[in-house]
């Protein structure tokens, strides 16, 4: 009965070293599952701040070619007025 009793409260301890055991895998498990999820969040934060930036820089690409546009058009006018205006000059050539 002894023998019986010494084998019960060694299993006793055994099972309370294995719960142990588990409690800080679990544990581990809890914080790994944290940190995870922190750096899914830092990586959303990224991924938006990148999407943010795309557009800014396709905004300016539109403007940039709408200014170009505007540009060349004021250009041919300047070259048509310059061509007129030398007409008007040559009338008064002597």
């Amino acid at each position: 009965m002894i023998g019986y009793s010494e084998e019960t409260v060694a299993k006793s301890h055994q099972v309370s070293e294995e719960l142990k055991n588990i409690a800080i895998s679990l544990s581990e498990i809890s914080l790994m599952s944290h940190q995870i999820s922190e750096a899914a969040s830092e990586q959303l934060t990224a991924g938006e701040d990148s999407a943010i930036r795309i557009v800014n820089i396709s905004e300016t690409a539109e403007n940039t070619a709408s200014v170009s546009h505007s540009s060349h058009a004021t250009s041919a006018q300047i070259q048509l007025l310059t061509m007129n205006l030398e007409k008007e000059v040559q009338k008064f050539a002597i």
